[in-house]
């Protein structure tokens, strides 16, 4: 397994690699709650169309990010689309920005690949075209003329795009890359209309042209939302599977003894979180996972206890179970973190050492003041990683 310099530099500050694989390897104890997300609700309900919001609480330190990056995996080797935010980074104050910020990471390559190669495999079930080039070139001979077969392309993607759901204005989208991909090699128009489906505004020319006439705004970003997921669906994915992280920031204080967000943005991500609760009615295949530090749920004037219309919607998450609850859509890390047991610690301590065993590492330096400012199973994963490298 190739270990990365930027997941060592992550381990060593006490946090999960990026690495799927490195992190499938490192993680114990999946029985306790990711065994039953992946089999009741990823290779289930939500691959059957159903949505769901799970929001992780729990102290600093104590695996939240962890859980939320090996869901994502698992998500992804299942065929998923994954997402992961982090709200110190992404302006997620309501649905139009939150909208943008998954779109960044679904329209890419593969999307537009993916939409090609179903309509592709709808002309010929023996392709094997993998939506990387010009297709038509391929079936040239069947026809009578390139003009008959770039027809056949055109009417055939029309065809079995005008059968999804999409609103018309993503019916379009996937058509103008299926017919600029496979048929007139064009990527700067890929790259345009990518872009409007990213929400970006586009020249009225361009709007005209590509029958793009939409525009993203607060009215319809619930429902640009469940056409990117179905969009992904019909280009491959099973769903689309969501993690917005560190929402603790809502409540916390920046330099100069001021809060990172006014009692007004906070009201409104209350709102954009309660709204995500909600929709799970109306979306098809999502699957959100929200995270934070437990300052989000505490008698405080900026966390969510402050917003009725969404303390209203987790007070039932909040039964005080003695043990950990892996039913609960609330879902107290601390309890999962304890059901490990007393041994948890220095198994990941032992586990990490035997990972890194034959990794040139060099000379890894643990954080400044480390043992005050981080936990105990930080503290574990940054003394594995540094003691290592000293050998």
């Amino acid at each position: 397994m190739l270990i990365e310099p930027d997941d060592l530099w992550l381990l060593s500050k006490g946090q999960p690699p990026k690495n799927d694989e490195l992190l499938a390897q490192m993680t114990l104890s999946r029985h306790t709650w990711l065994d039953y997300i992946h089999d009741r609700y990823l290779k289930n309900y939500i691959a059957q169309g159903g949505s769901k919001v799970k929001l992780l609480v729990g102290g600093q330190g104590t695996g939240k990010t962890h859980l939320l990056r090996v869901v994502l995996a698992d998500g992804k080797q299942l065929g998923y689309q994954t997402v992961y935010l982090s709200a110190r980074q992404c302006p997620l104050n309501n649905l139009v920005s939150l909208y943008q910020e998954i779109a960044k990471q679904v329209v890419n390559e593969d999307l537009v690949r993916g939409l090609c190669c179903r309509v592709a495999r709808a002309i010929s079930e023996t392709t094997d075209y993998d939506g990387a080039g010009v297709f038509a070139p391929q079936i040239y001979d069947e026809y009578p003329s390139p003009t008959l077969a770039n027809e056949h392309i055109r009417k055939t993607a029309g065809k079995i795009i005008k059968k999804t759901d999409l609103s018309s204005s993503f019916k379009a989208f996937a058509y103008q890359v299926v017919y600029h991909r496979m048929v007139n090699h064009s990527p700067a128009n890929i790259e345009l209309v990518c872009q409007w489906l990213m929400g970006q505004p586009l020249e009225r020319q361009d709007r005209e042209a590509f029958y793009l006439f939409e525009k993203l705004n607060k009215t319809n970003a619930r429902d640009w939302l469940n056409s990117l997921i179905l969009l992904s669906q019909f280009a491959g994915k099973k769903g689309l599977i969501i993690a917005i992280d560190d929402l603790e920031v809502i409540a916390e204080k920046a330099h100069g003894n001021r809060y990172n967000f006014t009692k007004r943005q906070v009201d409104d991500i209350c709102e954009l979180v309660r709204q995500i609760i909600d929709d799970t009615e109306i979306l098809s295949g999502c699957f959100f996972l929200l995270s934070g530090r437990k300052e989000i749920i505490a008698d405080h004037p900026r966390s969510f206890r402050s917003y009725d219309a969404l303390w209203i919607r987790l007070q039932t998450g909040l039964a005080d179970y003695k043990r950990f609850n892996p039913f609960a859509d609330l879902v107290d890390v601390d309890k999962h973190l304890a059901a490990q047991g007393d041994t948890f610690g220095s198994r990941i301590f032992a586990k990490i050492k035997s990972l890194l065993r034959d990794v040139e590492l060099g000379d890894i330096q643990p954080p400044e003041n480390y043992r005050s400012s981080t936990s105990e199973l930080q503290q574990m994963v940054i003394d594995a990683v540094c003691e290592r490298g000293g050998n």
